[in-house]
Formats: C-alpha cells, structure tokens, sequence
C-alpha cells in the first residue's frame, strides 16, 4: 500500500515535472530572474518593443520570450545628479564664456517610467543633458555680457532652471527637476 502511494508521489511530481518543462519549452525555452533593488524600476523590452508594464523593487521571473528577445533595463526613481563640464555661454555680445560646470539634480517618479522611457529611452539622461545646453545657449544669447557675468548673475541659474521645468513638463513630463 506504502509503495502504491509513493508511485503515485512519484508520477504526480514527475507529470508536474514534465508539464513544467514543456511550458517553458513552448515559450522560448525557459526565462529569467530580474532583481530590482529599492529606488529603481524596470521596463520590460519584448523584441525590442517597449512593454507598458514597469517590475516594481523585488525578484520577479520573466517567461517567454527568453533573454536575449526579453530584456529587463533598470532605471533609478531616486533623485539623481546630472553633471556637465566645459558649457559654453555665449553672450549676446558675442563673447563665450566658459561654464566649467553645471549640474541638474532630477527624478523619475515610478508612474512616470513608462512615459519618459518610452519618448526618450533608458539613457534619457543624455536628453537631459541636451536641453540643458541648449537652454544655457538660449538664454546666454539673450543677455550681454554684463548680465551674465554682473547684473544678472544671481538670477542665472533660477531663470535656467525655470525654462528648463517648462521644456522638460512639455517634452518629457515623466521627469522632474528638484530643486
């Protein structure tokens, strides 16, 4: 009787057993283990298309279809530091002067993955960087250079911030800028 119940365990486990590796042979072979630490998300790739779902902080297994057709890529919710060196400023006079460093602190709100990474990508921060640059430029232009480097100096960066919030809310609505 013993031995008659443990066949039965043992054909029980063994179809779970092949069930098992006959769904996963049907998706693709198999899957994968994505960890996402606190402050950070993942957006889920399928065939290089941008998937709607975003993995919250935990361990989660993706099925079908396997790496590489399924890609997982981390994207940090935390405030972070966008640093760049040698900008340009140049002056309505048309006198450049060198910027030796900027720096934009910004965050990606959980809810606001999707949105951002889908218009931007991952590297989003290179988005960043170029609207930056590009607002320095608009508004060095604008002024002289007395402006820029006497009369208006303490207003600089609240004015290049300003615009900057205005451009990012209208292109990239995902991201915000802290202060």
């Amino acid at each position: 009787m013993l031995a008659t119940q443990a066949g039965i365990c043992v054909a029980t486990l063994a179809f779970i057993a092949s069930y098992l590796a006959a769904c996963l042979g049907a998706f693709g072979g198999g899957g994968a283990f994505v960890r996402v630490e606190e402050g950070q998300v993942a957006c889920i790739y399928t065939l290089g298309q941008l998937e709607a779902e975003v993995l919250r902080p935990g361990n989660h297994f993706l099925l079908a279809p396997p790496p590489p057709m399924r890609l997982a890529k981390i994207v940090s919710v935390r405030p972070t530091t966008l640093r760049l060196t040698n900008v340009e400023c140049s002056s309505s006079d048309g006198v450049a002067i060198p910027i030796p460093t900027l720096e934009l602190v910004h965050q990606t709100p959980a809810g606001g993955v999707y949105e951002t990474v889908k218009a931007h990508g991952v590297e989003f921060e290179s988005f960043l960087g170029k609207q930056l640059r590009a607002e320095v430029v608009q508004l060095c232009s604008q002024w002289s250079l007395g402006d820029v480097v006497i009369q208006r100096f303490h207003e600089f960066d609240d004015v290049l911030e300003a615009r900057l919030r205005t451009t990012i809310a209208a292109t990239a609505p995902g991201l915000k800028v802290v202060v």
